[in-house]
């Protein structure tokens, strides 16, 4: 059985530990959660590249919207 915590989406309060509170809110901006779940992807490792890739995917969808 794992030992990890599913954390949930949507908080008001910075994860434990943390500077920087990389929860998403319901009224947040689109680019602030953007920049937070980029933020969020590089502190749990995910190469430069794969961060890259996501940041001009998701660029493509914000620009449509």
């Amino acid at each position: 059985m794992s030992e990890k915590e599913q954390l949930p989406l949507f908080d008001a309060g910075p994860l434990p530990g943390d500077e920087k509170d990389l929860h998403l809110k319901p009224d947040m901006p689109l680019k602030e959660a953007i920049t937070i779940y980029l933020d969020a992807l590089a502190l749990g490792g995910f190469s430069p590249y794969t961060i890259k890739a996501f940041r001009s995917d998701i660029g493509l969808l914000a620009g449509w919207f």
